[in-house]
């Protein structure tokens, strides 16, 4: 009787040990795919930051060729 609860018990807790692993291989590639995801709207932040330097420094040279030609 005793054996037979003690290998229930060493039952049950494998089965939560495993249910916790699952739990956290799961928690973790939701996390991996929100890191991705936030560092795929960095990179597009940055593309954009990126073009409007760019086009900033367009417009300055424009504005300092209109101003030299007044």
């Amino acid at each position: 009787m005793r054996i037979a609860e003690a290998e229930k018990k060493v039952k049950e807790s494998d089965q939560r040990r495993t249910q916790m692993l699952f739990d956290l291989e799961k928690e973790k590639a939701r996390w991996q795919m929100e890191n991705d995801n936030i560092l795929g709207q960095k990179r597009e932040l940055e593309d954009i930051i990126a073009n409007l330097e760019r086009r900033k420094d367009l417009l300055f040279k424009e504005n300092e060729r209109l101003k030299q030609g007044e």
